[in-house]
This record gives C-alpha cells, structure tokens and sequence, in this order.
C-alpha cells in the first residue's frame, strides 16, 4: 500500500504515535499494547477501504459501492455513518483531548489520518524500498539488514478476510508481489556475502510456490550451485521450465537459461560467491534475474572444448554460443526464434535476430541492460549504437591469452533465421516508423499462438533501432510492455511499464511531464506515494477519476514523444486488464499527427471470442492510419527453408512435407517437431 508523505498528514499525537494498525496478516488495531474492538466484518472492511487509501479522501458514494455491491441496503448513507461512528469510538483511545478523531468527514467522504509509521504495511515497503536501494548502491550487508526487518513484518496474508471486495482483493496481490520482490532481493544481498546456505533454505519453498519468479528461481539454482548441489539446481530449472511450457507455452528467459549454462558448464561464477554485485533497480516488483558470467577461454582465446559453441536448451528456443561469445542469444515463444547457421543468415528473407524479451521480460532487441537500473519495474534497455551485428560484423579474432574478453550480458549466440515474414516487417517497418516524422500510426498484429508475432516485433525493434543508430540514436525510442496472465498482476501494468521505463531513459523529462498531474498518475505508478497526497485532487465521481488519469497519462506519453519520437511495442493484449484496453482506447487516435506509433500483438482466438476485447480491439484498429495484420502458417517453401537452417542440407521433401501438414507451417510446432525428430535428414 502506497505511504503517503509524513508531510501531509497531521503530526501526531503523543497518543497517536501508540496507535499500530497491521494489515500484514489478520488486521488488527493495538493502542498502547492492548488490541481495539474493530468490530463485525463490514465495520472491519470499511477500515480497511479507508486504510488502502491513507491520508487520501473516499467519496460516500465510493464506499456504499465497495462496501455493498449491487445490494445497497435502503438507508445506505446512514448505514455508513453508523458504521463511521462506530469505528470513532473504538479508535477515540488515541484522541486527547481538543483533537480530531484520526477518522474524519472531509466532503465529499471520509479519510484516515494516520502517520504511515503507524501501519505495517507502509513500514513494509518503506524498508523494502530502502533494502533495494542499498543492493544498488553495493551496500550487500545493510541491505540485507533491511529487507529482513521488512519480511520479519509479514505474518500471513493481508486483507485475507476481504475476498469478496475487489479493491482489497488487488491490495493484498500488490503486496504479495513486494514480498516476492523483496524475498529476491535480500536473497541477492546474502548471495553477495556469501550465505548460499540460507538462500537455498529459503527459497526452496518459495520457488515452489511460484514457479514463474524467473529472478527468484534463478538464485536458488545459484545458491544451490555454489553449495555443490549442482544436479538440484538442474532440477529446479527443468521443474521450472515444464511449468512455463504446460501453463504459458513459453520457455524459460535468456538470463535464467544463462545461470542454467553457468551451471553445466562449471562456470566460477555459478559455484561462488560474486565478486561484483549485480545492479538491482530500485522498488521493482518484477525483476529479472542477471547473472554474472563470463565465457572460459584456452590460450587462444577460443572456447575450451567444441561443445562451447555447440547448442543448449531445449528444441524450441536452443542457444548456439559462439567461441567468440560475441553472438546474440536466441529465444523462442511466439515465432520461429531458432538457433540456425550462419549459412541461412545469408539466404534472400533471412535476417538475423537478437535475443527476444520472453513474456516475463522487457529486453529489446539490440539493447543491453542499463547498469543504472530503473526506478521501479523492470530493467531499462538502451539501443546498441550501430548495425545489427551478424557475421560480417563478428570481430575478426578472439582476445588473445592472458586478455579478458568484452563482456556485456553473459553467454550469446548465432543469430536466427528469420523466414517468410519479409512484407509484413516492411508494412510493420513503414508504419512504426512514421512516427519519426510526426505521423502517429497504429498497427496490430493477430494470430495463434507460436506463429511469429513476437518474433516479428524483435525484427521490427532491430530494425527501428538499428537505424535510430545511424541518426546517432537521437530520432526513436522504442519501449516494450507486456501483459501478463494471472490474478497477482495490478491494474494497468501493461502502461506501468512503459511509465517506469520512461522515467529510466528520461528522468528530468519525465519529472516535468508528470508534474502537473501529480495523484492522476498514483494508479499507475504506485511508488509515486506522494503524488497521492500533494497532487490533483481526486473527484467524487470514480469514473471521471478514471478518465481523467488515462487523459494524463495520454498527455504525458504525447508530450514526451514531442520531444523524442516513441515507438510503443505491447504484447499480448489478450491479458490486459479492462483499464489498460479503456486506457489504449483513449491514447490510440490521439497519436495520430503525433511522433507515436503502438504496435500491438494479441492472440486471434482469444480477441474473437471475448466481446471487451474484440470491441476494444477494433475501435483501436479502425482509424485512418491503422494497419491489421493477421498472421498464419508459413508455407511449405518456409517451412522447407526453417527445417533446413536447423537440420542442414539433405533433408528428404516428404519429412519436410508432413512437418509443414503436421504443424499447419506454425513455425514454433516445427521446431517442436524437429526437436522430436533428432537428425531431419
């Protein structure tokens, strides 16, 4: 829950100050040690609306809906006032004389003032802020320190006895989330000091429970590994990996692929403690997992063995590591992501391709991660000047011995065929590209799972990028956003992202942008607390509010774009919430006449059969400049030319041919199939 600033809440009392409020677990009220009567369940969850929403006021109108739904009973108002009055009463212990009771009628509603010091829940992320700061400032060991006060907070699961009220439902998921978050975090701290003891004891459990924490899995294979466990490690990540297959259709990412690497590969860095900590941003609450590793060469400055720059992984998304270590890292989800030789790289329609962000991560092709971090959120990526490599770029020869090869983002690979989608990255290319010139563009691509969307929006984000490089990177920035199945996912993420991302890449732009707006952005961005109490006033009628946040959030998003055009890449609509579809309704024909172009991808099956979805959908797609593309299998020739990027020359046509019938050319179901097969030829 979102502390507001001390600055703007009354100061209190001697007796306030005694007064704790903990939702970390069963709520409960304690004055000077003895527990408070908050009295029966509906008295307790408006306590608990008002508490979510500290220092801020709650129109009437607001806490009759959350409070009763559809089934209002008939005198609603004095209902609620009844229960207000009440509430004071219990809570009077902290009120002296000649003071104002902690709960107060501020029209149009009510609002709780308390300092945020007195509510664990505000201590909670207070600490976990602080903890992660310190992880980023290399300060392991205080770090540590606070992250485990902030956990030894928790005591069970908050607003757990609110299920049946949406808005306590999505608070006690948001915070879950910071748990899981710090639980990574300090488990990193202690890795850096060398406790992989603890670490593997108390992520064991966790990662069970959520397989799909990709940075929390990746520490305990670490843990596991420095201990000498390393089989267990393998474990954990093949338990992992068949969960995101069976639940998701997706792989694992790239960077726990590279721990799992590290570890069969008997790499220092996954057997010992690191040496250099790696950086953490600050209040993230999805993080990914970045390993330290580094390619073991001989004295020639080539890869030990042959298996070096051999494959790795599974059949769809294996890694090919060049003996220079200077390839690209090949994933695949939604597309023919796959590890082909540097032959097919030269074929006509057959492009290159950088490492894919899995549905779990924001990693742009031809970027590299931001040392820097970012304030909340995922990790910044920032485009790699110059062309994409491939192999005409690749560095003539190896360091030599004794020299320490470059570095930047672990074990990388050959680049990736990329076949029979040559028209539709040309139409996707013109129009994102537009925005450069101030012709805002609109474009979606739709179609089943695994035939290439994602993919696609790699080539498109190489190429964009790519020739920003050649303008020395100063006409387009290019963010990705995700959405994410689940019920632990807060509103809007699918534009928390791209808000984060921006205050990384722009910060003193992003603060001027924002500053007019203040609380309108609170939903968005959580960890702006004080724009909750310092900013616009919030209206009484909640829909108007709700407007009038997607409004700024659409003003800030133009008005950056103003300044440095902005290509917006969201995935997956088919998951985004019902906020984030309203929110995209609204932003898609103001960016025309604007440097924004968005670029979306959602499943065919899934937007026909939902009615929101299909509606918002179309709305998006219809304007003027707009564009739909709708993927479908590759044909037999592409299918022919994918086989052979992957299993050589030789392959026999009717293998080829029952490969194209059985997988109907989806290009992730040929690999599947290959992958099944051995040897094609």
């Amino acid at each position: 829950m979102p502390a507001p600033p001390t600055a703007n809440v009354s100061p209190a009392t001697t007796g306030q100050a005694e007064l704790l409020l903990s939702v970390l677990g069963p709520m409960s009220a304690r004055y000077n040690g003895q527990d408070l009567p908050l009295g029966p369940p509906r008295r307790r969850t408006l306590l608990a609306l008002l508490l979510i929403r500290l220092g801020r006021v709650v129109p009437t109108e607001l806490l009759v809906e959350e409070l009763w739904g559809d089934e209002p009973p008939r005198h609603a108002v004095a209902t609620l006032q009844s229960h207000v009055s009440h509430l004071r009463r219990a809570l009077h212990t902290v009120t002296e004389m000649g003071q104002l009771s902690v709960l107060r009628h501020r029209t149009p509603g009510y609002v709780l003032h308390l300092d945020p010091e007195q509510v664990d829940a505000c201590r909670f992320e207070r600490l976990v802020t602080d903890g992660r700061r310190l992880l980023e400032q290399r300060d392991p060991r205080t770090a540590q320190a606070r992250l485990t006060e902030a956990l030894g907070l928790w005591h069970g699961s908050p607003y757990a006895e609110f299920d049946g009220h949406p808005p306590l439902s999505d608070e006690r998921s948001r915070l879950e989330q910071i748990r899981l978050t710090a639980v990574e975090s300090c488990a990193e701290a202690r890795l850096a000091l060398g406790a992989a003891e603890e670490v593997a004891a108390a992520l064991d459990g966790e990662a069970r429970r959520h397989p799909t924490r990709e940075r929390l899995v990746g520490h305990l294979m670490t843990a596991l590994s420095q201990l000498g466990r390393q089989a267990e490690a393998l474990e954990v990540y093949e338990r992992t990996r068949s969960h995101l297959v069976e639940e998701f259709g997706v792989d694992t990412a790239a960077e726990l692929r590279r721990v799992r690497t590290a570890i069969l590969r008997q790499e220092p860095g996954a057997s010992a403690p690191s040496k250099k900590l790696p950086p953490t941003p600050v209040e993230s609450t999805r993080a990914s997992y970045v390993p330290l590793v580094r390619n073991e060469t001989g004295d020639d400055g080539v890869a030990d063995s042959a298996e070096s720059a051999g494959f790795e992984g599974s059949g769809e998304g294996r890694t090919a590591v060049t003996p220079q270590g200077r390839g690209r890292a090949v994933a695949t989800d939604d597309g023919n992501g796959t590890d082909g030789s540097t032959a097919a790289v030269e074929r006509e329609g057959i492009t290159g391709t950088d490492a894919r962000p899995e549905s779990r991560t924001d990693v742009p092709p031809g970027a590299r991660a931001d040392a820097a971090g970012t304030p909340a959120g995922t990790a910044a990526w920032r485009p790699i000047p110059g062309p994409i490599p491939g192999p005409e770029h690749a560095p003539s020869a190896a360091p030599g011995a004794g020299e320490t090869p470059e570095f930047e983002s672990g074990w990388t690979a050959a680049p990736s065929p990329f076949i029979g989608r040559g028209p539709d990255l040309d139409r996707l290319t013109t129009a994102a590209a537009s925005a450069v010139v101030g012709h805002g563009h609109v474009a979606g691509v739709l179609g089943p799972p695994g035939v290439g969307k994602t993919r696609l929006l790699l080539e498109l984000a190489a190429r964009l990028e790519s020739m920003d490089a050649q303008e020395n990177g100063s006409r387009l920035e290019v963010i990705w956003s995700h959405c994410f199945p689940g019920d632990g996912v807060p509103p809007y993420w699918l534009w928390t992202q791209i808000l984060r991302q921006l205050s990384a890449t722009r910060p003193d732009a992003f603060r001027e942008a924002t500053e007019p707006y203040g609380a309108l952005l609170a939903p968005l961005m959580p960890e702006r607390s004080a724009d909750r109490v310092e900013g616009t006033k919030w209206t009484s009628d909640w829909s108007q509010a709700r407007f009038l946040a997607h409004d700024a959030v659409c003003e800030v998003l133009l008005t950056l774009a103003g300044q440095h055009p902005l290509v917006l890449l969201l995935e997956d609509l088919q998951w985004a919430d019902t906020a984030s579809l309203d929110l995209l309704r609204l932003l898609s024909p103001r960016c025309q006449g604007h440097p924004l172009g968005i670029v979306l991808t959602a499943r065919k099956f899934e937007t026909e059969s939902d009615a929101t979805l299909r509606r918002i959908v179309s709305d998006v797609l219809r304007g003027p400049r707009t564009a739909t593309l709708r993927l479908c299998g590759l044909p037999r020739q592409a299918v022919g030319a994918l086989v052979e990027a992957h299993a050589g020359s030789g392959v026999d046509p009717e293998v080829v041919e029952v490969l194209h019938r059985r997988s109907e050319g989806n290009p992730y179901f040929v690999m599947q199939l290959l992958s099944l097969v051995g040897d094609a030829r």
